[in-house]
């Protein structure tokens, strides 16, 4: 296993373009980085108690993405724009493309299965295809740390979109540094202009990162111009340290001690439990800069990392990732994650993972697709393009067609009722008390958040009713109040309205966790939130 291990190390090194005159020493411990980033995510979304920052392995996969691509530019020959920019995006489309469409289809296919309203789902899926799932995401005022997240089946695309965004900037800050040009200038001079042309942007970012993380958290943790700076931080890494890995290097004393506890360190941060702050995220970067800059042979970490089972799981770490959470996904609607499903669904997860790689990344990254760089590129376009007309048809002509749940035929009138108002009944004139108990202020969120805001009473419950002008003459109607948990029960409260004949109004709340406050949407559109755990309107539906 450690011969085959480290044999296709060397063939994915190859493939990413670390060829040429001088090119890098492959460097097996940065699939043992990845490893450990993609189990520290992992565990995370199991648990969220177990390992509280265990999603700051993102971070880390944005440092070793930097880097890595960084190092790949640095040891191809020299080429025209034209050329370098065909030949870099069709390495990016059969890196990226193959197993992400496999995933997102396979996925919607199952979603579609045990959740009635896939709709949020399949329109991530469709802009994760496209490299916007971070975009989409950010515009639904998504927050990743909130409950509904976790029934997305495609949450995770967002540090996808990420990186292909970046992947969209990268090329011409090249070009500006005079890479792919005619009678361009050494490679030293290069190398040094863009280490000006990635490291100004990146500090401009890691300032926008730090000043914007509390006012505005979603467009820091989603947008990439605030993560701009970790893949920067490892193309500087690359720069700065070109020469240093030209040859293998021992460790020194010095270094035996260094790295040890920068790499317990860096697994410390994980267990960080403060998911408000910034510096965790400071942290985790730096030590992974530090880690990839210090390992040497010899070192203790640096044999772990490079034992044949670390260095395995590093190389399916990018299909680990993807169906990681789509597994999770699938059980949250289904059987749930408890202890004694976590071994099955970790089974199932390396599974997929596992034939993800070998019959689907692995084959087509290396297969020649065709020998144009640009037919290449627009073969990858069209599967992506495809596969969203797929999962438009399972959002629309299919909507409901693969729901393999039971109908409300199937269910006494009674026994819906009682099973879906599983807190308490009130009537709308008893709302405000109600929501005084939460010790909470809510507000109506309007355009503008800032300005149009009015409080949660019971004028705004009898308003809200009125909003629905068609059902005022129903002789029972539901309001349905509540956060993310309550939209979960959004589409069995539209089949208990037509089981029992009742009219149906929405009033959904959305908690910002910053403020520990809540903001009301009316209508269905406002079905699409994201909201805190901290909610105290959790599954509260309201019928008179």
């Amino acid at each position: 296993m450690a011969k085959q291990s480290l044999q296709a190390s060397r063939d994915v090194a190859a493939a990413d373009g670390d060829v040429g005159k001088e090119r890098r020493k492959y460097r097996p411990e940065i699939d043992g980085l990845r490893a450990v980033a993609v189990i520290a995510v992992i565990v995370n979304h199991f648990n969220k108690d177990a390992l509280p920052s265990g999603y700051l392995g993102v971070d880390i996969f944005f440092v070793i993405s930097g880097f890595v691509i960084t190092g790949s530019i640095l040891g191809r020959p020299h080429q025209s724009f034209g050329a370098g920019l065909a030949g870099f995006y069709s390495r990016r489309i059969k890196r990226l493309v193959p197993a992400l469409v496999f995933c997102v289809v396979l996925t919607s296919l199952a979603i579609c299965l045990f959740n009635p309203a896939p709709g949020v789902s399949l329109q991530t899926g469709m802009t994760a295809l496209f490299g916007a799932s971070n975009v989409y995401l950010y515009s639904q005022s998504t927050d990743y740390f909130a409950p509904s997240t976790e029934l997305n089946a495609f949450t995770h695309t967002w540090s996808l979109g990420v990186e292909e965004q970046f992947y969209l900037v990268f090329p011409f800050l090249l070009w500006l540094a005079g890479f792919w040009r005619l009678g361009q200038a050494s490679a030293e001079v290069m190398r040094k202009r863009l280490v000006w042309i990635i490291g100004v942007p990146a500090a401009a970012s890691l300032i926008g990162f730090i000043y914007f993380y509390a006012p505005n958290l979603a467009a820091v943790y989603f947008l990439m111009p605030f993560r701009f700076w970790e893949l920067g931080a490892g193309c500087l890494l690359a720069l700065l340290t070109a020469r240093r890995f030209a040859a293998v290097q021992s460790a020194s004393a010095l270094h035996k001690i260094i790295i040890p506890v920068a790499a317990l360190a860096l697994v410390s941060t994980f267990f960080l439990a403060d998911q408000g702050a910034f510096s965790p995220t400071l942290l985790a970067i730096a030590l992974t800069c530090l880690l990839i800059y210090q390992i040497r042979p010899g070192n203790f970490i640096y044999k772990i990392l490079t034992h044949p089972f670390v260095v395995w799981i590093g190389l399916i770490s990018y299909s680990l990732y993807l169906w990681h959470w789509s597994i999770l996904c699938l059980s949250r609607w289904t059987i749930g994650i408890q202890n004694w499903t976590i071994p099955f669904q970790a089974l199932v997860i390396a599974m997929m993972a596992s034939i993800s790689y070998y019959l689907i990344e692995k084959p087509f990254r290396f297969a020649s697709w065709n020998p144009s760089r640009l037919i290449t590129l627009c073969i990858g376009i069209v599967a992506s393009i495809v596969s969203a007309i797929l999962l438009v048809l399972l959002g629309a002509p299919l909507q409901g067609k693969l729901f393999v749940g039971k109908g409300g035929e199937r269910v006494e009138s009674s026994q819906l009722a009682s099973s879906l108002v599983n807190e308490k009944t009130v009537a709308p004139f008893k709302v405000e008390s109600q929501i005084k108990e939460c010790n909470v202020t809510p507000f109506l969120l309007g355009a503008n958040s800032q300005s149009l805001r009015k409080p949660v009473d019971s004028k705004f419950i009898q308003s809200c009713l009125l909003s629905y002008p068609s059902q005022n003459n129903a002789g029972h109607k539901i309001l349905l109040v509540g956060d993310s948990f309550a939209e979960k029960l959004a589409p069995h409260a539209s089949l208990l309205a037509k089981t029992l004949g009742w009219a149906l109004a929405w009033c959904l709340a959305m908690d910002v966790r910053t403020f520990c406050k809540h903001q009301i949407s009316l209508g269905q559109a406002s079905l699409n939130v994201a909201i805190s755990r901290r909610t105290c309107f959790r599954r509260r539906l309201l019928i008179h």
